[in-house]
């Protein structure tokens, strides 16, 4: 399982700098907009077929959520294996709202951090 401290190995953040979705004049707001759009087009690309056919299982639901929470998923049972009862869109639809909060997050993050160094530029010029 990658760990955050893995992923920022291999993808430090400095090297986001060219893709951040800020420099090219997005806002929170645009992100959010773009967000929403992709949500309402999830049943173009996830149908109900799709969910017949692949859908996951209870174990899946379960990991996912103990991802996001930060706690453990605990043991796996047999009623790991069991179907959620979750539409496979609807799962796509929720990963897709928490990649546009991470992304809000992230340009967040990204401004105070230009902020901050503004501020440590202005404070070291004065005399």
């Amino acid at each position: 399982m990658l760990t955050y401290k893995i992923i920022s190995y291999l993808f430090p953040i400095d090297s986001w700098k060219h893709f951040t979705v800020r420099e090219r004049g997005a806002t929170p707001k645009v992100i959010k907009e773009k967000s929403d759009t992709l949500i309402k087009e999830m049943p173009i690309y996830v149908t109900q077929a799709d969910t017949n056919h692949f859908g996951v299982n209870v174990g899946f639901v379960r990991h996912y959520n103990a991802a996001f929470s930060g706690e453990p998923a605990g043991h796996p049972t047999e009623f790991d294996r069991r179907p959620p009862g979750i539409p496979l869109a609807e799962i796509a639809e929720v990963n897709a709202f928490n990649a546009n909060i991470c992304w809000q997050w992230r340009e967040q993050a990204l401004g105070l951090k230009a902020f901050y160094q503004q501020l440590q530029q202005t404070h070291n010029a004065m005399p």
